[in-house]
């Protein structure tokens, strides 16, 4: 018997339920990022395709595992949110810098002179127990002048998340990953 296997399917799991389910985002949202958005807000899904241009003239294809806006009275905030099921190791900081500033770059505003981008709000979801991980990140650039540009990336690791935090908390989004906590005790 062949064994079926993805190794995108909780990507693909993840990006399923961001995709359909604005019930479940918001709170995901609200919880991983501090906001209080309400059941009025709106969520406008953008591109999670992007292409980067190699010097050679080829293109190598980024997908992030969603990016979306939500939109709330006068507010609308944009948002990156990425999900691994590999234990954590720092690594995923260089792949979300680059999906952010393709997305900022996609956005940016430019002209002849000038070129003005914005990140994206950014999170992490660790489906996989890892001592290592911190509950938040942060990249930094440093600009040329000195100065350092940083943003903070917070992240949320399923084995730190009760089954009574997620009805609690309306975080429905994350049941189909709450089988991670009991994955030693699997065959």
């Amino acid at each position: 018997m062949e064994v079926i296997y993805s190794d995108t399917a909780y990507d693909d799991a993840f990006r399923t339920m961001e995709t359909e389910c604005d019930d479940l985002v918001i709170p995901f949202v609200n919880h991983m990022f501090g906001e209080k958005f309400d059941n009025t807000a709106v969520i406008k899904r953008l591109r999670n395709e992007h292409f980067i241009e190699k010097e050679d003239g080829s293109e190598e294809r980024r997908v992030t595992d969603s990016h979306f806006e939500i939109i709330s009275s006068e507010i609308t905030k944009r948002y990156h949110l990425e999900c691994e099921s590999k234990k954590y190791d720092g690594t995923i900081l260089v792949r979300i810098f680059e999906y952010d500033a393709q997305v900022a770059i996609d956005e940016g505003d430019r002209n002849i002179e000038r070129l003005r981008v914005k990140f994206p709000n950014s999170g992490l979801l660790l489906l996989r127990k890892s001592g290592r991980a911190p509950s938040k990140a942060s990249i930094e650039m440093e600009m040329p002048d000195g100065n350092v540009a940083s943003y903070t990336v917070p992240i949320i690791q399923m084995s730190d998340v009760t089954l009574e935090e997620i009805f609690v908390k309306r975080l429905y989004l994350l049941i189909p990953f709450y089988m991670f906590n009991y994955e030693e005790r699997l065959k």
